[in-house]
């Protein structure tokens, strides 16, 4: 399938490019520096199910994002933050550039494909980070994608590239491999709807119900299930998903709880236009759409972490719907004279890309003023005073859940991070996440509790949040970054 108006889409292409330097942060989140670190100890000792980082004995951790670990930990020795940032604008140029690449070769509008990229990236932007998520929204682009040209044109190739993602999924984020399975099931849905000649039983004319060979795409289905017993990772691939949703994490970790309403705004935004554009009467709505957007709003709105892996995959029902509506509605062709415009006249493609640029500028004021690791969020004094002043073979300290990565990633051993599974009943019999929560985020018991249940001799807090250990214990150092202290337990 060629893409027409060449001209246009490169013209648009670097639109996107530089739209996506305006929404990539620079600021690095929690899951980075343990990231590193996990992928400094895997090159060192492979993968297995040891936890290295904390202060607990026995804890196991799979390390479900071993290959991402490992790419990260090098671009960090090489080329340190920066390099990790560029990594991270590259693959976002990339689902940027794939998305809009797969649209045009599908002939939908490319205006209307551009408009929907845009959106999706800008809607996308905080989540467009140094976290595995990246690689596995692109693998997901690129299996629908793959899978819509399977049960169209029964191609091998196409059921080999399906199974290589797969096993990429499993490297790169297997803690998501199971959604990879919710994207067959659309397409099984509609092969048993057209057996079941529900189309004309019914006379639905707007609605398209494709007549397709699945014989193919249920044995790549196959195919891919057997990729979860290659990896070094055991059975985790299958069981993962289920012990974290039917665990603790569910209720203390934003993203995997239910969505609030401001975190639907996209998902309000897209599924207004995509309703209103459906409803008009030659607007044509392919039942697999239907099923797409339906799943992933469901599923967006069971745990926040799915709305964002569901806005790439629906972006094509999203586009295809709309385009349907501009093809039988734009009676002038408004859209199709931009594209022209673009495409025939170098006034087009110029004020097309200055505007662009104006806009990356404005957005990238804000980004350029971020640093990579903030002290406001980071103990990055207090990470430098501990290691040159403490002795780390008996220091046994209360961290934050947000903040004790970075001190791992420093070589110092915390209390907990943000890998929420690991300190819980579901993964290894421990209640650490929950006695955490309780003394930290629902305040239902003393800090005090903690300390001697783990005994622990050291605490390090935000400075605004002492837990009422002023006057209890020694106040070893409150930092010049103004936002963290370090306590000893030790009674006056």
């Amino acid at each position: 399938m060629k893409i027409t108006n060449k001209k246009t889409y490169i013209c648009f292409v670097i639109c996107l490019i530089l739209l996506t330097f305006g929404v990539v942060h620079k600021t690095f989140e929690n899951d980075t520096f343990f990231t590193i670190a996990t992928g400094n100890y895997i090159m060192e000792n492979g993968v297995n199910d040891v936890e290295p980082f904390t202060i607990h004995d026995n804890l196991k951790f799979v390390k479900l994002r071993w290959a991402f670990d490992i790419v990260i930990a090098n671009i960090y020795k090489f080329f340190g933050f920066s390099g990790i940032y560029l990594f991270v604008l590259i693959v976002s140029i990339g689902i940027a550039i794939t998305l809009f690449t797969i649209f045009s070769k599908n002939k939908f509008n490319k205006v209307v494909s551009l408009a929907v990229v845009c959106f999706i990236m800008v809607f996308c932007s905080n989540y467009l980070r140094g976290r595995a998520q990246i690689i596995s929204y692109l693998l997901f682009i690129l299996e629908f994608y793959f899978i819509e040209k399977l049960v169209k044109n029964n191609n091998k190739k196409d059921s080999i590239c399906l199974v290589i993602i797969s096993y990429l999924i499993l490297c790169f984020h297997s803690s998501v491999w199971l959604v990879y399975f919710l994207i067959y099931i659309p397409f099984i849905v509609e092969h048993i709807l057209v057996k079941l000649k529900v189309n004309k039983a019914l006379k639905l004319k707007k609605l398209v119900i494709e007549e397709h060979n699945i014989k193919l795409l249920l044995i790549t289905m196959g195919c891919a299930i057997l990729t979860g017993f290659l990896t070094p990772l055991g059975l985790s691939p299958f069981t993962y998903m289920f012990k974290v949703m039917g665990g603790i994490s569910k209720q203390i970790i934003l993203e995997l709880q239910p969505l609030t309403l401001v975190g639907a705004v996209p998902l309000i935004v897209f599924g207004v236009i995509a309703l209103i554009s459906a409803i008009f009467p030659k607007t044509k709505v392919k039942i697999i759409d239907i099923f797409i957007i339906f799943g992933f709003t469901c599923m967006s709105i069971m745990a926040e972490r799915n709305l964002y892996i569901g806005l790439f995959v629906m972006s094509f029902s999203y586009a295809r719907i709309i385009t349907s509506f501009v093809n039988e509605y734009d009676k002038n062709k408004i859209l199709d004279k931009i594209e022209d415009v673009v495409n025939n006249h170098i006034i087009g493609k110029v004020l097309v890309i200055a505007l662009f640029t104006a806009l990356t500028v404005i957005l990238y004021g804000q980004i350029s003023k971020e640093e990579y690791v903030p002290e406001k969020s980071f103990p990055v004094q207090a990470s430098e005073y501990i290691k040159e002043n403490l002795d780390l073979s008996t220091l046994r300290m209360f961290t934050g859940f947000n903040f004790g990565s970075y001190v791992e990633f420093k070589g110092i051993p915390a209390f907990l991070d943000s890998r929420s599974e690991i300190y819980t009943k579901e993964f290894n019999n421990v209640t650490i996440l929950e006695d955490y929560a309780n003394c930290a985020l629902l305040y239902n018991t003393s800090l005090d509790s903690v300390i001697e249940k783990y005994n622990l001799n050291y605490v390090l807090t935000y400075s605004n949040k002492h837990y009422n250990l002023w006057g209890k214990y020694k106040l070893v150092k409150e930092f010049d970054d103004g936002n963290f202290c370090l306590y000893k337990v030790e009674k006056y």
